[in-house]
């Protein structure tokens, strides 16, 4: 099963060799070891026994041990081949890497670390620094309680469940968890739900963990079915037109939840979870919640397998993203009729739906036929009885996303479970033959497709071009033998030798025998545990709400779950219920957003009870006390930094080690410094102890190899000297990747990089990229004429981009900064170039720009947008722009998503080209698949700007995609004026106040133009700036390199010091 010089590490099926990855120990033979057992390959299963018997849990070479990757594949795996096989040496292997692995455990919340050196016990906080995800603290409680119960060793227990203590105190008001924790302080912090990567398995335990021990631990089940409550009310959605069900996630969710509409593979354990939830709990689950779970469970599992029925060849990619909205029009009565067809009433948009509503309707209507989004035939006595596939999507074949509902956004098929496991728990649970055959399909397209000389390859090349042309890809994962292999044995198998009555996957499919707690454990580990008073009285609310999800009413319609005979919980009034005036309670308790439909006499005093009592103590969002106008409608103010930015420790604790460039092979005057910046690096920043300064003094260096820096933390790139490009590879000179805890700097404020750019223009590399990092500041340094654009910053959270001078030549393509990424303050910068000063790009949230002097550059932007964009709560203010093209432009062609919660604010411009621009047909840029990206609450306040030219485009034009006009822009005390008297202001498609924009309704309307025939009142002569350049730079020699300066704003003074005046 291994080839020879695996070492039983993943294999590289195309070379035939194999890869080190998890720590090399040989995790695909850890990985497989109970499937050879399953399987009854007892000869492979001696082999890989007799390696796995010698194996030395020690650091790779490397890298430290991850410990969620090193638990569910290599700690599960050795649990599992033990309780199928009996052979001591597992458990003995088990508890010795568990005991290795336990000092994780060791930081001030007891929350498990990201890593550790199992040689020295020394924790790692990985690439988020402090902060670590859902599934990485809250994935490893089966495997060390079932550890616990088979050695007695106490400690594993106690350790592991802490976590749960954590969950149960900061359980949201949806029953949800937020992605992001921080392992110093146990706060949530990213304000960001999914039920899909970082977070999947953390939902899967609870349930997991409750049925491993007997169903012992009632809190974990509490938790379970609260939790799949907010996944089930804000996570499921159904597309506008196939009325494909889908789970995705959410951004924002404390007080604006935005949807991302991407439907990920990973998110496709959740049917087979919500299946077995159903079946394992029985009665423990009211009845309105078993139909509920059920429905939602066939619902995605059918989706699940829609996208492989549907992909090419009968494969799934990765990741795909639906559609937001139908074009079509509404005639009169109110019957929806798609665009290509309909032809009477207004054109208009019919956006998705949140699942969860449309299956409350369906109740109300009656429960006639199958649930919305589910189309497969229902189980016996669950409910809709059996009518099949009601308006709801078949596969089809179009290459259309547009006709389709989505478009595929991750183009590969790596061999993943989650639809296979699936597809097994929904036929064992439900006995349907359906999910069999469905497997046998998924199984064919991956012998066609996946299958090499030597095992199995994941493929790429999904995308709609070419969705027949699939490309192997060299990798083989080790859940393939793990997972995906073992469900589709298992599928086809007449009898279950791991039935579920008996056993529990983990999370890698390596499965548990169920347990029970002895006396002397109970005792040691408070089984149950008693739980606080005020958890007490909301489960005994949120139980009361499921009671009474549907009940009779006099007009005689039936919902699925009786009307109970039950008291209502101490302070509610017990009076009984006038069902003429009363036609549904319906309630989801604690929910930011309440779907309080209370319709009952004693509506006003459990609205009092909830406000008063039970708001302050459940937390909405990101540990805030539940505010109950944001309830009720209130307003929510724009954001701008959603917490601290920059290095979370002082420079002066990154220079414990000082990594000086010139004592790693660099010296002043190099032909090429780049490799002595890599080795200074990886040989002295990667094995620091503590904090590390890499060093490069001043002197002039040139470089032609470019580095990327991935994956430290607590260091700086301390650069006072003068960088000068001389290779013409493309990519970027230097990329900070992964960083945590960082400052990249010029002490005496000269540091400089020169990229010659007039001699490799738009072939040549970037300068700066900032890659995936938190938590960092760059400051206080000085970029010249990029070949492209001189610095980038990739994603990543919690940035500081301050006191910096960029001199680009004058033409396109050099832009200054473009961001995006969350938590990030962009000031006291000078752009000079023809392109755009200061962009924003999707996906970003929260970014504030200020103090920005656009200096005979292109102006700042929100730019280059396609499908599904993401931008919100951005703010720029105090931006002085001095000649160039425009003073702000927002540009699109086609695309979808959005742009909201936007500010712009003091906006000074002298000789610019054009004024405010927004295109949403901008001719420059391709036509993006969409119809359009929403622009909603945007607002420009106090301008005051001189454009050269108002007869060549308007001073204000704000041009709106059809199928998404723009709503909610506002234009505040706005004072544009041309330098030849043509005054224009052109709108269309664009709704909000001031200019020319119109009010009240959103449908599209044609371009309109009105001209003003004087200065605005409120207009005066915009200030200057003493270092104003009157042209840009050639672009046929070299650019001199500038000092930074010290104003940016006319009036204002920089934010910080200059580094060389501290």
């Amino acid at each position: 099963m291994f080839p020879s010089q695996s070492r039983g590490n993943e294999l590289l099926p195309l070379k035939n060799r194999s890869i080190q990855n998890f720590n090399g120990w040989g995790v695909s033979m850890f990985d497989a070891l109970d499937t050879l057992w399953i399987m009854d390959l007892k000869p492979e299963f001696e082999r890989a026994l007799n390696h796995i018997s010698k194996a030395e849990f020690h650091r790779h070479r490397k890298y430290d041990v991850m410990f969620f990757e090193t638990v569910i594949r290599y700690l599960g795996g050795l649990l599992s081949a033990y309780a199928l096989s009996g052979r001591q040496v597992l458990l003995d292997k088990a508890d010795e890497l568990g005991q290795k692995l336990l000092p994780v455990f060791n930081t001030p919340t007891g929350l498990a670390a990201f890593d550790i050196d199992p040689d020295t016990g020394k924790i790692g906080l990985g690439p988020r620094d402090q902060n670590v995800v859902l599934a990485e603290i809250a994935s490893c409680q089966m495997e060390y309680k079932y550890l616990a119960h088979l050695t007695g060793n106490r400690n594993y227990f106690l350790a592991s469940d802490k976590t749960m203590d954590w969950f149960e105190r900061n359980q949201l008001s949806n029953g949800m968890w937020e992605t992001t924790w921080n392992v110093s302080t146990g706060k949530m912090s990213d304000d960001h739900l999914t039920i899909g990567a970082l977070a999947d398995s953390a939902y899967e335990y609870l349930l997991k963990q409750y049925l491993l021990s007997g169903k012992k631990e009632k809190r974990l089940r509490d938790m379970y079915i609260y939790s799949m409550t907010g996944v089930i009310k804000d996570l499921l959605f159904i597309s506008p037109k196939r009325k494909i069900l889908y789970v995705t996630d959410v951004f924002s969710y404390s007080y604006s939840p935005t949807p991302t509409n991407k439907f990920e593979h990973l998110s496709c354990f959740l049917p087979g979870l919500l299946a077995l939830g159903v079946h394992t709990l029985g009665d423990e689950l009211p009845p309105g919640e078993r139909t509920l779970h059920l429905a939602a469970a066939e619902g995605l599992a059918y989706s699940c397998w829609l996208m492989y029925a549907e992909g090419p060849r009968g494969l799934a990619p990765d990741e795909v993203m639906f559609e937001r909205m139908e074009r079509g029009r509404m005639r009169p009565g109110g019957e929806w009729i798609p665009v290509e067809t309909g032809a009477e009433g207004g054109m208009g948009l019919r956006k998705d739906e949140k699942w969860f509503d449309a299956y409350d309707k369906w109740q109300m209507e009656g429960a006639k036929g199958s649930p919305p989004g589910v189309p497969v035939k229902g189980v016996k006595g669950m409910g809709w009885g059996g009518l099949a596939g009601v308006g709801v999507a078949q596969p089809m074949r179009s290459k259309s996303s547009e006709k389709k509902d989505y478009f595929s956004l991750k183009t590969k098929y790596l061999l993943r479970p989650e639809t296979i496991e699936s597809l097994y728990v929904m036929w064992r649970t439900t006995g349907d033959e359906i999910w069999r055959e469905r497997a046998w399909q998924i199984f064919l397209a991956i012998e066609a497709s996946c299958r090499m000389p030597i095992g199995y390859a994941s493929v790429g090349g999904m995308d709609r071009r070419m969705p027949d042309v699939l490309v192997p890809l060299d990798e083989m994962p080790s859940y393939a033998l793990a997972e995906t292999w073992k469900y589709l044995y298992l599928m086809f198998l007449d009898y279950d030798p791991i039935p579920m009555d008996k056993f529990v996957l983990n999370t890698e499919a390596h499965p548990f025998p169920i347990f029970e707690w002895t006396a002397a454990e109970k005792e040691a580990y408070r089984i149950p545990r008693k739980k606080p008073t005020v958890f007490k009285f909301i489960n005994q609310l949120l139980v009361y709400r499921r009671m009474f999800i549907c009940w009779q009413s006099p007009s005689g319609f039936a919902c699925n779950a009786p009307k109970p005979a039950v008291a209502a919980p101490h302070g509610l009034n017990s009076t009984t219920r006038n069902e003429a005036d009363d036609h549904k309670f319906t309630t989801i308790i604690g929910s930011q957003h309440v779907v309080l439909r209370i319709l009952l006499r004693s509506s006003a005093l459990l609205l009092r009870l909830f406000v008063n009592f039970i708001g302050p103590l459940i937390k909405p969002g990101r540990g805030n006390s539940l505010d109950p106008l944001s309830v009720f409608g209130g307003q929510h103010a724009l954001a701008q930094l959603s917490g601290s930015v920059g290095p979370t420790t002082s420079l002066s604790s990154k220079q414990g080690t000082i990594c000086n460039v010139l004592n790693y092979g660099g010296t002043v005057g190099s032909s090429d410094i780049g490799p002595a910046i890599g080795k200074a690096f990886s040989s002295c920043v990667l094995t620091a102890s503590g904090g590390a300064t890499l060093y490069l003094p001043e002197g002039s260096y040139n470089m032609q190899t470019w580095q990327t820096l991935s994956g430290a933390s607590k260091w700086a790139f301390r650069l006072d000297g003068v960088i000068t490009r001389t290779g013409t590879s493309s990519g970027h000179m230097i990329i900070i990747e992964n960083a945590n805890d960082f400052e990249f700097y010029s002490s005496n404020s000269a540091g400089a990089i020169q990229g010659l750019g007039y001699e490799a223009r738009n072939s040549g590399p970037r300068l700066i990229r900032m890659v995936t990092s938190t938590n960092w500041s760059l400051h206080d340094l000085i970029l010249v004429d990029s070949p492209e654009f001189h610095l980038v910053i990739q994603e990543g959270s919690n940035g500081e981009v301050y006191n910096l001078a960029i001199r680009g030549g004058n033409l396109g393509g050099s832009d200054g900064i473009d961001v995006w990424g969350s938590n990030y303050w962009i000031h006291d910068i000078e752009v000079t170039n023809r392109d755009e000063c200061v962009t924003v790009k999707s996906p970003a949230s929260n970014i504030l720009v200020e103090r920005i002097w656009c200096n005979q550059s292109g102006g700042s932007a929100i730019g280059s947008l396609g499908t599904g964009t993401a931008i919100e709560n951005i703010l720029y203010r105090n931006v002085y722009t001095n000649g160039g093209n425009q003073i702000f432009m927002i540009k699109s062609n086609g695309g979808s998503g959005y742009v909201r919660n936007v500010l712009f604010q003091n906006f000074i411009a002298r000789g610019t080209a054009y004024g405010l621009d927004i295109d949403q047909y901008w001719s420059s840029e391709s036509t993006q698949s969409g119809s359009g990206v929403q622009l909603s609450n945007i607002t420009f306040q106090n301008w005051d700007g001189e454009i050269t030219t108002g007869s060549r485009r308007a001073m204000v034009q704000i041009l709106c995609a059809d199928g998404a006009p723009c709503s909610d822009i506002t234009l505040e005390n706005v004072n544009l004026w041309a330098e030849d008297n043509v005054g224009q202001l052109k709108c269309e498609s664009a709704f909000g106040s001031g200019a020319c924009l119109k009010s009240g309704s959103t449908s599209s309307y044609a371009a309109i133009t009105s001209t003003l025939s004087s200065k605005p009142s409120g207009y005066t002569t915009p200030p200057s700036l003493s270092g104003d350049l009157s042209a840009g730079f050639a672009t046929d020699s070299s650019i001199p390199i500038p000092t930074i300066p010290s104003t940016f704003y006319p009036g204002l003074p920089q934010i910080s010091p200059l580094a060389k005046n501290l």
